[in-house]
């Protein structure tokens, strides 16, 4: 199986760009208990070109055993520098969950934790007031994955997630 998860294409070395992604997943498969299984996504030389610095900058995958089945887990450490909750905080943790169990899916690991530091985390006074609703409306089940993604839980002990009406804010 092949697993395309993107074009990024990490830092330079000695004039060869390096697929970070090819590399997690070869080192994952050659030596998954190694220490250095990350990604890099802040790339220094582009600091100059007034583009906005990426918030989620690093990945570090760590392995270990399920002391049960005996199965390789995979666990990532996800490091952001900034964080506007309204905006960003869901998306960047689905984002990361699910390459978390792209990841261990092709390796054939179980997907385990996601550490997820946010350096700075804020929330603007424009959007005080939509946070508020949000949190006063009561906490749903979170849906789960499909079939493809949690293949060694068994379909029925799954549970469809809650959905709430849509909250429309102005985004400026």
């Amino acid at each position: 199986k092949s697993l395309d998860v993107g074009s990024k294409k990490g830092p330079e070395f000695q004039g060869e760009q390096i697929d970070q992604m090819d590399y997690v997943l070869k080192q994952l498969k050659e030596t998954p208990y190694s220490r250095r299984i990350m990604t890099n996504l802040y790339q220094f030389h582009d600091l100059a070109t007034g583009h906005l610095d990426p918030c989620c900058y690093s990945a570090t995958y760590n392995v270990t055993k399920d002391r049960e089945s005996g199965k390789l887990v995979l666990n990532m450490v996800l490091n952001q520098r900034s964080q506007d909750i309204l905006a960003a905080n869901n998306w960047n943790v689905c984002q990361y969950a699910i390459l978390l169990m792209m990841v261990a899916q092709v390796n054939d690991m179980i997907p385990g934790q996601l550490i997820h530091v946010i350096a700075d985390a804020h929330i603007y006074d424009r959007h005080v007031d939509a946070i508020k609703e949000l949190r006063s409306r009561p906490e749903l089940p979170a849906p789960q994955p499909a079939d493809s993604f949690l293949p060694q839980i068994p379909a029925a002990g799954r549970r469809p997630g809650g959905r709430h009406p849509a909250y429309v804010w102005p985004f400026h």
